[in-house]
């Protein structure tokens, strides 16, 4: 059984007294001064397939008191106990199976038996201690049956009285002795004029609201102690809630500050609280981001006090605010970004008992959000948002000292954010024109002191960018540049850049922008043809260089360069010479990232100041078969782990001294991707390049 399946489902039961109701059109007011985490996509993960769930329309979603999760289909009914689904299907010579396949409604009662409502043949219920169905459906010559086959919607007290919603009018059963009533309602006539009911929801234990398909009637529900005391033959008073007159109200929900919610299928959703005469109209309008998404709302939510979710026909889900119905954010479909919902046309929601959100689509599955996860949030291209990323292929970035964020990615060069903003302009590559990138493969971005911003590409060398002109300058073999492949850069307190690239290492003087011979360095020759991979600055003289073939130290002072290996007696305990991240901690230790070895475990290395002795760190499981990719430090002396696996690639360096690893965000890990690059910025800890956008990091989960 799945842990995030919760056993409980609390039932919250308000009772509301109603006056007379106007109408007023929520308003939204944009988010004031949002961060760049703001402005993120929340993250959804696909559960199961179109075979799993056929056809990948979900009509309807329940949780049992078991933990599991019911699926409402058009083919038939689905349970989920977090890893397997369970088909259940109707059979026309078993009268133990589901009466219809085309699920329409679920209601889980306290007992643990689900009550299907079906789109043609009535009304089944589930009992999971003998694993059969019992069926409810109309006759036409018995009156005591169903007052139609067409239900959809249905709901329950767990006292022995079942209210279900028909194409003919309003029924119940009792649960005890399975007596079906059709009840007669007096006072709501024109919303029952045409009896084509379309939700149900009880409010306590006296009124029950009804929605129509011309209308909302509020009824009160007889007064009695227990279930046998009831005549459900006696007619029941309703009260039409004229504001809704001539509305299709498809979604009814009780809201957590006891207000009802109302979803219609052409008039958008609205809300209104017991003892105010005002309904908030929550609407559509075409082209305007403030407004409901789409006209039709077909589920209705609440996954915490703050918000509302309403799922829709055709625009995906809106989210707007509990209190005042104001829109906070639109979660669309996105054909460019995995982790987005799977279609714009929503079918039903449900929040388990853990606090996940469950999103059903009408043609492409089930998705499922973890609130709780509020760590990660994912910047991708969007077709839609103007200020979204132009590629999703990031592979650097830098915080510039304005707070911009500079995003550079392998195709169409570098994306300029500003953090409250998106988006706010880009460098595109145009080789014509010498003051562009030469080529669109930002590989590296670094900021000096001076305010200069320098990027190196894949394969067209190293380019200078002056914020003042806002012109790049080009430096390629000819300014002395050893390779068109610049891999990493780091500036050291002398002023100078080093720039490391496939064919080796160069220096250049940030002051006057010109490349330096490394002639004066002895031994200089060693780094020839080397492909630089990573550096790091140990105060106050050493620049360390990981290579695809060795370890080297440059000392800035006396002007050597050592190798760190068994070969040239300098050490034997260096794990591996293909060396993929360098960090100096804290500390002033210098840890040293290796690829996996033959055992299929990772190693990490750390070097003990003033000493050739190397320590290694194996990383065992859960981080099988995985390569060290990347370190970066975070605040109070945290040191970060990439890994190049399928899941959980992020991990926290707890304790550099011990070697302990733990799943970075208390737990919240990223799937089927790889950790490429990381940036500790200021409003954001931290940024992880991946292979389709990026994620940024909160402070409070890894600090």
């Amino acid at each position: 059984m799945n842990n995030l399946l919760c056993p409980k489902l609390i039932l919250i039961c308000l009772l509301l007294y109603l006056c007379p109701i106007s109408a007023r059109q929520a308003t939204s007011a944009p988010q004031t001064n949002p961060t760049f985490f703001d402005l993120g996509e929340l993250i959804f993960q696909t559960i199961g397939d179109n075979e799993q769930i056929p056809k990948g329309v979900v009509t309807a979603l329940v949780q049992d008191p078991q933990g599991f999760i019911w699926i409402g289909t058009q083919f038939g009914l689905i349970r989920h106990d977090g890893y397997r689904f369970t088909p259940f299907q109707h059979e026309p010579n078993a009268e133990t199976t589901l009466s219809g396949n085309f699920v329409r409604a679920l209601w889980a009662a306290k007992d643990g038996k689900i009550w299907i409502g079906t789109f043609s043949d009535g009304v089944s219920v589930y009992d999971p201690q003998y694993n059969a169905f019992k069926r409810f459906e109309h006759n036409r010559a018995d009156s005591t049956s169903l007052s139609h086959n067409t239900v959809r919607s249905l709901t329950g007290d767990n006292q022995g009285n079942v209210y279900v919603a028909t194409d003919n009018g309003l029924n119940h059963i009792d649960t005890r002795t399975s007596d079906v009533t059709r009840l007669t309602i007096q006072g709501c006539d024109t919303v029952l004029q045409i009896p084509r009911l379309r939700s149900v929801l009880l409010m306590g234990k006296n009124t029950l609201w009804l929605g129509s398909k011309t209308g909302l009637c509020r009824i009160t529900l007889p007064a009695f102690d227990t279930a046998e005391q009831a005549d459900w033959h006696q007619p029941l008073t309703g009260e039409t809630q004229v504001a809704f007159n001539g509305q299709n109200v498809f979604r009814l929900f009780q809201g957590a500050n006891q207000t009802i919610w109302v979803g219609t299928t052409d008039h958008g959703a609205a809300f209104f609280s017991p003892g105010s005469p005002e309904v908030t109209r929550i609407t559509h309008r075409p082209n305007d981001p403030s407004s409901l998404s789409h006209h039709w709302v077909n589920g209705i939510v609440q996954p915490s006090d703050k918000e509302i979710w309403l799922s829709t026909s055709g625009g995906g889900i809106t989210v707007v605010n509990a209190s005042d119905g104001t829109v906070i954010r639109h979660i669309r479909h996105d054909p460019l970004n995995p982790y987005s919902i799977n279609l714009d046309s929503m079918g039903a929601m449900l929040v388990d008992a853990s606090g996940l959100i469950w999103a059903g689509t009408w043609g492409n599955g089930l998705n499922r959000h973890n609130p709780h996860n509020d760590a990660f949030r994912t910047f991708v291209r969007r077709l839609w948002h103007p200020h979204s990323l132009t590629h999703v292929d990031v592979r650097s970035f830098a915080e510039l000292s304005n707070g911009e964020i500079w995003v550079g990615n392998a195709q169409t060069g570098i994306d300029v954010i500003d953090p409250e903003i998106g988006v706010i302009t880009s460098h595109h590559p145009d080789p014509a024109d010498p003051s562009k990138l030469a080529e669109g493969y930002a590989r590296v971005i670094r900021q000096t002191y001076d305010g200069s911003i320098w990027v190196g590409t894949a394969n067209k060398g190293l380019h200078h960018f002056s914020p003042k002109t806002q012109r790049f300058t080009r430096y390629t073999r000819a300014d002395g540049l050893p390779g068109y492949q610049v891999v990493t850069l780091q500036e050291t307190p002398t002023g100078q850049l080093w720039v490391g690239t496939g064919e080796g290492l160069a220096l250049m003087d940030i002051s006057t922008r010109q490349l330096q011979p490394l002639t004066s360095f002895a031994n200089h020759e060693i780094l020839q043809g080397k492909s630089v991979l990573t550096m790091a600055y140990l105060a106050p003289q050493q620049l360390w260089i990981g290579t695809r073939n060795g370890l080297f130290t440059l000392d800035l002072k006396e002007k050597t360069i050592t190798e760190i290996s068994t070969h040239n007696g300098t050490t034997d305990t260096l794990s591996d010479n293909y060396i993929s991240s360098l960090l100096v901690d804290s500390e002033a230790r210098l840890l040293v990232a290796t690829p996996m070895d033959s055992t299929d475990w990772s190693a990490m290395t750390r070097n003990l100041p003033s000493s050739s002795l190397w320590i290694n760190w194996w990383i065992a499981p859960p981080v099988p078969q995985a390569t060290c990719w990347k370190t970066h430090k975070g605040g109070s002396g945290t040191a970060m782990a990439g890994w190049t696996q399928t899941t959980a690639d992020l991990r926290i360096w707890v304790s550099p001294m011990t070697g302990t690893l733990a799943p970075c965000g208390q737990g919240h890990t990223l799937s089927y991707v790889t950790a490429r690059y990381y940036l500790e910025a200021q409003k954001v800890s931290c940024y992880y390049a991946l292979n389709a956008g990026y994620p940024g990091l909160t402070s409070p989960h890894w600090s």
